[in-house]
């Protein structure tokens, strides 16, 4: 199946075009259903081609004869927010398949840190992308990304790098 994720859209100025773009990735048709409700579409062009759609906490479903696709809720928050881009929630993290994937409806700033003691915190100069370069740390060390948004601010688990 494949699962729609990490949508970013964009409103055009007029507030007549929206564009949005999504990572797509395959990934079990069941593996995101929880609780669910079931629907059939039917495209009144396409009468003979029926479809049939799922709601569920995680994700909506679609499925033909041939293709079976998710559209993870967070993806269609994000869209929507396009249309309206008001907060109410500071930024979040989500784990993915071993990345780091930012939720917020606003745009974000994202700054690498990196601590001798787990306890007092620095910027690294440079360093704010999606991944820290190993470089950037010794061993010992500890790092954690800081995520920013007009709302508030969240700061990733700790990573200690082993010493030598």
């Amino acid at each position: 199946m494949k699962t729609i994720t990490a949508a970013k859209a964009t409103l055009s100025p007029d507030g007549k075009t929206l564009t949005a773009v999504f990572d797509v990735a395959d990934q079990p048709f069941n593996a995101l259903l929880t609780t669910r409700v079931s629907h059939t579409f039917i495209n009144p062009l396409h009468s003979a081609h029926h479809r049939r759609i799922q709601s569920s906490n995680a994700a909506v479903f679609c499925e033909s004869r041939q293709t079976k696709a998710a559209i993870l809720n967070e993806a269609l928050a994000e869209v929507f927010a396009a249309l309206d881009p008001a907060t109410t929630f500071a930024p979040q993290l989500k784990q993915y398949d071993g990345k780091v994937n930012v939720i917020s409806e606003t745009p974000v700033t994202l700054q690498w840190q990196v601590s001798d003691d787990g306890k007092t915190w620095s910027d690294i100069p440079g360093a704010t992308g999606p991944t820290l370069d190993d470089a950037a740390t010794k061993p010992g060390q500890w790092s954690q990304l800081v995520i920013t948004n007009s709302t508030g601010r969240t700061v990733s688990q700790p990573c200690h790098k082993p010493s030598k």
